[in-house]
């Protein structure tokens, strides 16, 4: 379950979770990432919900703020093979910076919530450079 509100950082709704004693996977500034699993019984799943509307109300007066960056959200990728292509083609790994311009044989995520910063076959672009770590080792299409 992904946590996220316009009134409260993910830090901030993952310390409220916190201190109720419930654990959580990952939180950064989006949001709280929750994860269940079968070991998790029905009483889990009241106690959760009782938690979370206990923390809706804390944050609720709080004032807005902007959840998602809108340019982060309406990039479109430079596709130049299909993912398939990247992946079973032959490939070499290089750092970040050396990539730029070359075909990704990988992927990264923005974790949560999940949102692909870089899929199999998408160009490197100066894009990537601002989003990825300098240091990032990149799988890429060999020429």
């Amino acid at each position: 379950m992904y946590l996220y509100s316009d009134r409260a950082t993910g830090d901030e709704i993952g310390d409220l979770i916190g201190e109720h004693g419930i654990d959580y996977e990952y939180s950064n500034q989006r949001g709280v990432l929750l994860i269940f699993s079968f070991q998790n019984t029905d009483n889990d799943f009241v106690y959760v919900t009782q938690v979370i509307e206990e923390i809706y109300q804390i944050i609720a007066g709080k004032e807005q703020r902007q959840v998602f960056d809108e340019h982060f959200l309406v990039r479109t990728p430079v596709i130049r093979c299909s993912p398939r292509e990247a992946f079973f083609g032959k490939k070499k790994k290089l750092l970040l910076e050396q990539a730029k311009g070359m075909i990704s044989c990988c992927c990264f995520k923005q974790v949560p919530p999940g949102i692909p910063i870089l899929i199999l076959g998408e160009e490197i672009t100066d894009w990537h450079l601002q989003q990825l770590p300098p240091n990032t080792v990149l799988a890429v299409v060999k020429e």
